[in-house]
């Protein structure tokens, strides 16, 4: 378990950027958004202890499905 401090420093940090990605998507800013969300997804991952973060469904990343 982790260290009540350390879980609010992620939290908070979730939280500032999800208020980023609302920011952006409030001004039609799709690319500042999506990076928020990237980076609040990345953030959840490590806070959980993930080895890997999956793609995200709908991102195009230049590899053709099969």
């Amino acid at each position: 378990m982790k260290p009540a401090g350390e879980i609010n420093d992620g939290t908070a940090e979730l939280g500032r950027l999800f208020e980023e990605a609302l920011r952006c998507l409030a001004s039609t800013d799709l690319d500042g958004a999506n990076a928020a969300l990237e980076k609040a997804h990345a953030e959840a991952a490590l806070s959980r202890g993930d080895a890997e973060t999956p793609g995200f469904v709908g991102v195009d990343d230049g590899v053709a499905d099969a």
